[in-house]
């Protein structure tokens, strides 16, 4: 199963083509029958650790270059989403696990989607097991926090959760066990971005507000 699945992640990332996803160039078996998956090398860092920092250093983010990493990230996210194979036909796409952790940023600048391993598409060739979780769980959409089916509204309300966060500089949905964390996900209030900093424009607000809502 892990076999399938590793390969699957390679021939989904193989049919997006975006500069804001990260590429993959082989994938394989060696001659002593390893596996390999060549992906393109991304000198930066992740979003996570870029996060860590600032609260290390208690700075704070600065709206525009949150705004600028969340529009780059939106862009591979929607190019995935619209990947065909070669025939033409949509793969459907989804990714699931657009955390921090899987948004890169280059020393240019550049913003990268990387991580298609647990991706929902109409060409894997494994299925997930029946009400298995994908996802970190505080990075979860509704749908995924009550096992229903999914589509790529679930990959924006992932990325609402990461620009809320990079934005206020605070964990959105924190629960001490797993069962609080999903229950926050699924019902807790949402606190507007600019009630929890006040040099976040309402338009920027109302936007992050939208990529969050539940309906």
């Amino acid at each position: 199963r892990f076999v399938s699945m590793f390969l699957d992640e390679g021939r989904i990332a193989a049919n997006i083509s975006s500069p804001n996803v990260v590429s993959t160039l082989d994938l394989g078996r060696a001659d002593d029958r390893s596996l390999f998956l060549v992906m393109e090398l991304v000198t930066g860092a992740s979003l996570a650790a870029i996060i860590r920092e600032a609260g290390l250093r208690q700075e704070r983010i600065s709206v525009e270059m949150a705004v600028e990493i969340i529009a780059q990230a939106a862009v591979g996210l929607h190019d995935a989403h619209e990947a065909t194979a070669p025939s033409g036909e949509p793969l459907g796409i989804i990714h699931r696990d657009c955390s921090p952790h899987n948004i890169l940023v280059d020393v240019s600048g550049h913003v990268k989607i990387t991580d298609f391993g647990i991706a929902k598409a109409m060409e894997r060739q494994t299925q997930s097991v029946a009400g298995e979780m994908k996802g970190k769980l505080a990075y979860l959409s509704p749908e995924q926090a009550r096992g229903l089916p999914v589509d790529r509204r679930c990959d924006v309300f992932i990325l609402g959760i990461v620009a809320w966060e990079m934005i206020a500089q605070a964990r959105l949905f924190d629960g001490s066990s797993a069962v609080e964390v999903l229950h926050k996900v699924s019902s807790m209030p949402i606190p507007r971005l600019d009630a929890m900093r006040p040099d976040v424009p309402a338009r920027i607000a109302d936007a992050v507000a939208q990529a969050l809502a539940r309906e």
